[in-house]
């Protein structure tokens, strides 16, 4: 397998300068590659946008999403995730878009073979799907750090694909995202494939459908047979957008059906207004991490909402307490959280507890921890090692490429 590497713009920042001349700067989603396909004999491009922070944390392994028909889909979603991940929503992933070679094509690639006039454009679907599988997986795993999580979503002729792949035995993902579904197809004979796969008792797979204002896909068909399924071990959720259309579902149906795989996924102060002591908060978190598709990681959001509830609870000597389970059962939050909870103590003004603190952290790779450390060595008066570490801590967030939010809360 050959492939190439291009950029892939998503929209450029103009600053005008007092000569009327503009001057660009590049925001990038994400990058474009092209793959030589031995299986399909052609070139197949595909796009991947990585997590904000996939160079600052060098040691994570981020589950993946797959999207169909990427040309049409692939900027909205990864815009989508970024948004939600930075809100906390749901987890960072690494987002894969694989672009089909115009309608003809988009059409083949999503469809099985039928009988009758005009059957050849029709029947694609299982080079397809080997492609995908056999080929693109396999690379994308290799060239990124990939959890063994994959997310498939498809939208129309892309959702059918998704329902498809979503009934094969040797499917690679768990969890699949079918908005408005062109279950028509073929006189709706995807019906009785499903009902056929739903005897299967063993699936544990989750299943998101959505439909727009739209009548005659097929999709609330498909519904009614999952509500009548006798103990289907598939789990499923079912959003309807009546004000919606077929082309203006996409985005909203995305957003409701991640918010369903990753459902409470976040816990705000709030919810843990009434929880006493570490133990308690830390079982909620010890419970989420059960029940939540995937591996469940506490990011810097949740992090820091957490001190933020330690502090205003008057809780703040549980802090240490809380750190010391994440540290034995959740190692994987333990840096995150210590930062976080460093920034408090920066805030209450006890940098020699913050500088405590980071010191069993890891903030090798952390902008942020640097500047917390910086921080707490200012107010102890160590200014000129402080302006250092202030120095680093930006220079870090640049060569990362964090966002410029980010790289604004270093100042």
């Amino acid at each position: 397998m050959i492939y190439k590497k291009l950029p892939l713009l998503w929209m450029l920042f103009c600053f005008c300068s007092t000569s009327a001349q503009l001057k660009a700067d590049v925001i990038a989603v994400g990058e474009s590659f092209t793959l030589s396909s031995a299986i399909l004999k052609q070139q197949r491009r595909y796009s991947v946008s990585l997590p904000s922070r996939y160079q600052a944390e060098p040691d994570r392994h981020y589950p993946v999403l797959y999207v169909v028909d990427a040309d049409f889909q692939f900027f909205h979603v990864a815009a989508i995730v970024k948004n939600l991940t930075q809100m906390g929503k749901i987890p960072p992933l690494i987002v894969v878009g694989v672009a089909t070679e115009g309608p003809d094509d988009y059409v083949k690639a999503t469809t099985w073979q039928i009988q009758g006039e005009g059957a050849q454009a029709y029947g694609g679907i299982e080079p397809m799907r080997i492609f995908f599988n056999a080929e693109l997986i396999p690379l994308i795993d290799k060239a990124y750090r990939t959890s063994p999580e994959r997310i498939l979503a498809g939208y129309s002729l892309g959702a059918l694909y998704t329902l498809y792949e979503l009934i094969q035995k040797d499917s690679p993902f768990q969890a699949y995202l079918a908005m408005s579904a062109s279950l028509w197809f073929d006189d709706y004979s995807f019906q009785k494939k499903f009902e056929a796969f739903l005897t299967d008792k063993n699936s544990n797979k989750k299943l998101f459908l959505s439909l727009a204002n739209e009548q005659g896909m097929g999709v609330t068909e498909l519904v009614a047979t999952l509500k009548k399924a006798d103990k289907t071990s598939l789990s499923w959720n079912y959003r309807q957008f009546p004000d919606e259309t077929h082309y203006s579902t996409a985005l909203p149906a995305l957003y409701a059906g991640l918010s369903y795989l990753y459902a409470d996924y976040f816990t705000d102060a709030a919810q843990m207004r009434e929880l006493k002591g570490a133990e308690a908060v830390f079982k909620l978190f010890l419970l989420k991490q059960q029940q939540q598709f995937g591996t469940y990681q506490i990011d810097w959001l949740q992090a820091y909402t957490l001190g933020k509830f330690f502090v205003g609870t008057e809780q703040v000597d549980e802090m240490p307490k809380f750190l010391a389970l994440l540290k034995q059962q959740q190692p994987a939050s333990f840096n995150e959280v210590s930062i976080q909870f460093a920034k408090m103590y920066n805030k209450l003004k006890q940098p020699q507890q913050a500088l405590d603190l980071l010191a069993q952290a890891d903030i090798t790779y952390s902008a942020d921890g640097l500047k917390q450390k910086s921080d707490a060595l200012k107010a102890l008066g160590q200014t000129e090692l402080a302006a250092k570490l202030l120095t680093q801590a930006q220079q870090m967030a640049k060569q990362q490429k964090l966002e410029m939010w980010e790289q604004m809360e270093l100042r």
